[in-house]
């Protein structure tokens, strides 16, 4: 019997290598998908960390208690803070945090993000804030709207300030070393305890609590409609102090 020569034609070949070719190609199609889907991952892990770190200050300052203040001096203060930050009944719309109003909008200026006159770092006289924030390197509040914040995330060396520009040195330039950036708009609402009745529902009054609502809007470069969104809310109540 004659030995039958084992081998493979060019039709086969070019078949195989089109086999091949399209398993390939489809591998290759998930990196975008999958870069894409860590990179939304790494913007909502951001936007969540730098609306947790806000929220939790406005806590804070609603907590704070000088342990030097006698038990009526700490309430006093503890009282007066409250009313200013987050108001009462009498008035619920307080300096700093009010209801949410339909008319204002988070649109901004792509042009101006790092312009510091159009944005400011809380500080000095904001009440929300007081004078804890003024060496604060990653909230911003826009000038003549003290609701209205830009939220940053960057690895600026600290001799670079918001808003120094230097294109011949990246490490000196502040917009080349940010990492997110986005516009949060920060509201409050009653808390409500029972929504059983449509006409009279069970409300907490501003006297005794509030929820925080803070919407951050990213990436800030983009027009607001082309942004993803998302909103963090933290109930925050009077302080008993005792």
């Amino acid at each position: 019997m004659k030995d039958r020569k084992i081998g493979y034609n060019l039709v086969e070949v070019i078949l195989a290598l089109g086999v091949c070719a399209i398993g390939v190609v489809s591998i290759m199609a998930l990196f975008p998908i999958g870069s894409s889907a860590a990179r939304d991952a790494s913007m909502e892990t951001y936007s969540a960390n730098v609306a947790d770190e806000m929220l939790q200050f406005i806590k804070y300052r609603l907590h704070e208690v000088d342990p030097n203040d006698d038990l009526i001096t700490a309430r006093n203060k503890v009282n007066a803070r409250w009313t200013q930050i987050i108001g009462t009944n009498a008035s619920p719309d307080a300096a700093d945090i009010k209801t949410y109003d339909a008319s204002t909008f988070l649109e901004t200026d792509p042009t101006k993000l790092d312009s510091t006159t159009e944005w400011e770092v809380p500080s000095g006289g904001d009440s929300l804030f007081g004078g804890d924030f003024d060496r604060n390197e990653s909230i911003f509040q826009l000038n003549g709207n003290s609701r209205i914040y830009q939220l940053i995330i960057h690895h600026n060396e600290s001799g670079v300030d918001f808003g120094d520009v230097n294109e011949a040195d990246s490490t000196q330039d502040f917009a080349m070393n940010v990492d997110f950036r986005a516009i949060a708009y920060l509201w409050k609402e009653k808390i409500v305890i029972d929504q059983s009745s449509a006409t009279l529902p069970l409300e907490v009054p501003y006297d005794n609590g509030a929820r925080l609502i803070m919407r951050v809007t990213w990436p800030a470069e983009l027009p607001l409609a082309a942004r993803q969104r998302a909103d963090y809310v933290l109930e925050v109540f009077k302080p008993i102090v005792h």
